[in-house]
Protein backbone atom coordinates (compact mmCIF):
# COMPACT_ATOMS: atom_id res chain seq x y z
CA UNK A 1 0.00 0.00 0.00
CA UNK A 2 1.27 3.36 -0.98
CA UNK A 3 1.40 6.02 1.94
CA UNK A 4 -0.64 9.12 1.05
CA UNK A 5 0.15 12.49 3.11
CA UNK A 6 -2.66 15.49 2.82
CA UNK A 7 -0.85 18.75 4.07
CA UNK A 8 -2.17 22.02 4.72
CA UNK A 9 -0.82 25.29 3.59
CA UNK A 10 -2.21 27.68 5.72
CA UNK A 11 0.08 28.22 9.12
CA UNK A 12 1.62 24.17 8.24
CA UNK A 13 3.38 25.45 5.64
CA UNK A 14 3.01 28.96 5.94
CA UNK A 15 3.44 31.13 9.46
CA UNK A 16 0.28 32.85 8.76
CA UNK A 17 -3.40 31.29 8.49
CA UNK A 18 -5.00 31.66 5.02
CA UNK A 19 -8.24 30.43 6.28
CA UNK A 20 -10.16 32.94 8.19
CA UNK A 21 -7.57 36.14 8.84
CA UNK A 22 -6.63 37.72 5.62
CA UNK A 23 -3.53 36.43 3.97
CA UNK A 24 -2.07 40.31 3.91
CA UNK A 25 -0.13 42.38 1.26
CA UNK A 26 2.78 41.09 2.09
CA UNK A 27 1.33 37.61 1.41
CA UNK A 28 4.84 36.52 -0.84
CA UNK A 29 6.66 37.31 1.84
CA UNK A 30 5.34 35.13 4.39
CA UNK A 31 7.93 32.89 6.06
CA UNK A 32 7.64 29.14 5.90
CA UNK A 33 7.67 27.17 8.69
CA UNK A 34 11.74 26.06 9.71
CA UNK A 35 12.30 22.93 7.99
CA UNK A 36 9.08 23.08 5.81
CA UNK A 37 10.76 22.53 1.61
CA UNK A 38 13.21 20.21 3.49
CA UNK A 39 10.36 18.37 5.58
CA UNK A 40 7.81 17.89 2.39
CA UNK A 41 11.34 17.11 0.60
CA UNK A 42 12.11 14.12 2.53
CA UNK A 43 8.41 12.89 2.56
CA UNK A 44 8.56 12.98 -1.44
CA UNK A 45 12.05 11.19 -1.21
CA UNK A 46 10.26 8.63 1.03
CA UNK A 47 6.99 8.04 -0.85
CA UNK A 48 6.88 9.85 -3.73
CA UNK A 49 5.73 12.89 -4.95
CA UNK A 50 2.15 11.70 -6.63
CA UNK A 51 1.40 10.50 -3.09
CA UNK A 52 1.72 14.17 -1.40
CA UNK A 53 -1.31 16.63 -1.47
CA UNK A 54 -1.77 19.83 -0.45
CA UNK A 55 -5.35 20.10 0.69
CA UNK A 56 -6.21 23.77 1.90
CA UNK A 57 -9.54 25.44 2.62
CA UNK A 58 -9.66 28.75 2.41
CA UNK A 59 -11.40 32.01 -0.21
CA UNK A 60 -11.09 32.21 -3.48
CA UNK A 61 -9.11 35.19 -3.07
CA UNK A 62 -6.87 33.81 -0.57
CA UNK A 63 -6.12 30.34 -2.93
CA UNK A 64 -4.52 33.02 -5.67
CA UNK A 65 -2.52 33.99 -2.65
CA UNK A 66 -1.80 30.47 -1.48
CA UNK A 67 -0.79 29.17 -5.26
CA UNK A 68 1.12 32.05 -5.76
CA UNK A 69 3.37 32.10 -2.62
CA UNK A 70 3.99 28.83 -3.68
CA UNK A 71 5.21 29.60 -6.97
CA UNK A 72 7.21 32.70 -5.47
CA UNK A 73 8.79 30.33 -3.17
CA UNK A 74 9.27 27.70 -5.98
CA UNK A 75 7.88 25.16 -3.26
CA UNK A 76 6.97 22.53 -6.02
CA UNK A 77 10.38 22.66 -7.89
CA UNK A 78 12.09 22.37 -4.50
CA UNK A 79 9.84 19.35 -2.68
CA UNK A 80 9.09 17.61 -5.81
CA UNK A 81 5.45 17.62 -5.08
CA UNK A 82 3.72 18.22 -8.46
CA UNK A 83 1.51 21.24 -8.85
CA UNK A 84 -1.71 19.00 -9.77
CA UNK A 85 -1.82 17.52 -6.24
CA UNK A 86 -3.05 21.28 -4.90
CA UNK A 87 -6.40 21.07 -3.84
CA UNK A 88 -8.95 23.95 -2.85
CA UNK A 89 -12.13 23.37 -0.90
CA UNK A 90 -14.72 25.98 0.91
CA UNK A 91 -15.49 24.57 3.91
CA UNK A 92 -13.63 22.47 6.61
CA UNK A 93 -15.75 19.17 6.72
CA UNK A 94 -14.47 19.75 2.42
CA UNK A 95 -11.37 18.56 3.23
CA UNK A 96 -12.73 14.82 4.05
CA UNK A 97 -13.83 14.57 0.41
CA UNK A 98 -10.82 14.68 -1.01
CA UNK A 99 -8.79 12.70 1.76
CA UNK A 100 -11.54 9.76 0.60
CA UNK A 101 -11.13 10.67 -2.93
CA UNK A 102 -7.32 10.19 -3.11
CA UNK A 103 -6.90 7.61 -0.37
CA UNK A 104 -4.51 9.60 1.96
CA UNK A 105 -3.00 7.47 5.04
CA UNK A 106 -1.72 10.98 7.18
CA UNK A 107 -2.93 14.35 7.23
CA UNK A 108 -1.29 17.62 8.64
CA UNK A 109 -3.28 20.05 9.77
CA UNK A 110 -3.43 23.17 12.38
CA UNK A 111 -7.24 22.68 13.03
CA UNK A 112 -9.27 20.30 15.21
CA UNK A 113 -11.77 21.66 13.13
CA UNK A 114 -10.65 19.70 10.44
CA UNK A 115 -8.85 16.70 11.72
CA UNK A 116 -12.35 15.46 14.03
CA UNK A 117 -13.82 14.64 10.39
CA UNK A 118 -11.21 12.37 9.53
CA UNK A 119 -10.44 10.35 12.37
CA UNK A 120 -13.09 7.67 11.73
CA UNK A 121 -11.72 7.10 7.98
CA UNK A 122 -10.75 3.21 7.98
CA UNK A 123 -7.58 4.58 5.81
CA UNK A 124 -6.06 7.25 7.70
CA UNK A 125 -3.12 5.91 10.05
CA UNK A 126 -2.48 9.50 11.87
CA UNK A 127 -3.21 12.89 12.06
CA UNK A 128 -1.40 15.60 13.12
CA UNK A 129 -2.33 18.44 14.75
CA UNK A 130 0.18 20.87 13.93
CA UNK A 131 1.27 23.80 16.06
CA UNK A 132 -2.76 24.70 16.91
CA UNK A 133 -3.75 28.13 17.72
CA UNK A 134 -5.10 28.27 21.08
CA UNK A 135 -8.77 27.95 20.84
CA UNK A 136 -8.19 24.76 18.70
CA UNK A 137 -5.56 23.24 21.15
CA UNK A 138 -8.25 24.00 23.56
CA UNK A 139 -11.36 21.99 21.86
CA UNK A 140 -9.24 19.13 21.40
CA UNK A 141 -7.89 18.66 24.57
CA UNK A 142 -11.21 19.05 25.70
CA UNK A 143 -13.11 16.57 22.99
CA UNK A 144 -10.70 14.04 21.91
CA UNK A 145 -9.97 10.52 23.72
CA UNK A 146 -9.10 8.78 20.95
CA UNK A 147 -5.16 7.99 19.93
CA UNK A 148 -5.15 8.52 16.16
CA UNK A 149 -4.45 12.25 16.25
CA UNK A 150 -0.35 13.59 17.50
CA UNK A 151 -0.43 17.46 18.51
CA UNK A 152 3.20 18.29 17.38
CA UNK A 153 4.77 21.87 16.94
CA UNK A 154 7.19 21.04 14.67
CA UNK A 155 8.28 19.41 11.01
CA UNK A 156 10.73 17.54 12.63
CA UNK A 157 8.49 15.80 14.91
CA UNK A 158 6.21 15.49 11.93
CA UNK A 159 9.16 13.77 10.03
CA UNK A 160 10.17 11.45 13.42
CA UNK A 161 6.97 10.33 13.49
CA UNK A 162 6.36 9.55 9.83
CA UNK A 163 10.17 8.37 9.19
CA UNK A 164 9.23 4.78 7.15
CA UNK A 165 13.09 3.08 8.45
CA UNK A 166 11.81 3.92 12.45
Amino acid sequence: MDVKIGIDIGNVLTQRDTDVAPFGKDYLNVPAYEGTFESVGKLVEWFGGTNIFLVSKCSMLNQRMSREWLFHRNFFKTTGVPFENLYFCEKRHQKRIIAEEHRLNYFIDDRWSVLRHLDDLDLMNKLYLFNPFPEEKSAFESEYTGEKILMVESWAEIIHHINPDK
